[in-house]
């Protein structure tokens, strides 16, 4: 239930943990509910997984409700930065990562 959620939201699960049903069911709830599962998406780690988490955020850029549709649009945003450095990158590797995350953070696309 609800304490798998937040979990997710926190974007500390691990893909096997990410409770895909429990955001789906909330997809279909109201907009509050709809904005929180599409923000756990956006801050979700999926490895393999990162398609499904677009085609659901996709669906709701054209959700009803603005609030919602904004989180969407953060969220594919947030899915299409690349990878953070992690620890099974080389020094090199995990330096280019770096870079390269924190010049897409930086670009005009990124700012408030």
């Amino acid at each position: 239930g609800q304490s798998k959620f937040v979990i997710a939201m926190a974007g500390y699960a691990e893909p096997p943990s990410f409770d895909w049903s429990a955001v789906e069911v909330q997809l279909l709830a109201d907009w509050e509910q709809r904005r929180q599962a599409v923000q756990a998406l956006g801050r979700g780690k999926f490895d393999a997984d990162v398609e499904r988490a677009l085609k659901l955020v996709t669906r709701h850029l054209s959700d009803e409700d603005q609030h919602v549709r904004r989180s969407a649009l953060e969220a594919l945003v947030r899915l299409a930065l690349p990878p953070p450095p992690h620890e099974d990158m080389t020094p090199e590797d995990a330096s280019a990562a770096a870079v390269a995350r924190h010049k897409a953070q930086e670009s005009e696309v990124m700012q408030e």
